[in-house]
């Protein structure tokens, strides 16, 4: 399962998160997305750029993926912090813990 939202304490605090049961596609995180309360900040507002979303979805596909071959020897922490630029210039994972048994 993959938990998209705002981090820290937003997320906490608001419950505005969206729940991926895999297998999953870039399109249905970027609906997930769109479902947000917090959308309207990931979009162009007072001069600012839009955020690269479809690098964020791209990202956690990716992940999701990566994690399905692990399994069952690895555990992926549930709190990973992305990082989404502008758009065009990608998202990146900041913070990621993973465990593997031997």
């Amino acid at each position: 399962m993959v938990l998209i939202g705002d981090g820290g304490v937003y997320l906490e605090a608001l419950g505005d998160f969206r729940l991926l049961l895999p297998p999953f596609a870039e399109e249905d995180v970027l609906q997930k997305l769109a479902e947000l309360r917090v959308a309207p900040l990931l979009g162009a507002l007072r001069g600012q750029p839009a955020r690269d979303v479809q690098a964020f979805a791209r990202m956690a596909v990716h992940l999701w993926r990566s994690h399905a071959r692990m399994e069952p020897r690895c555990d992926v922490d549930r709190r990973q912090s992305v990082i989404v630029f502008e758009t065009g210039r990608g998202a990146v994972a900041v913070d990621a813990l993973v465990e593997c048994r031997l």
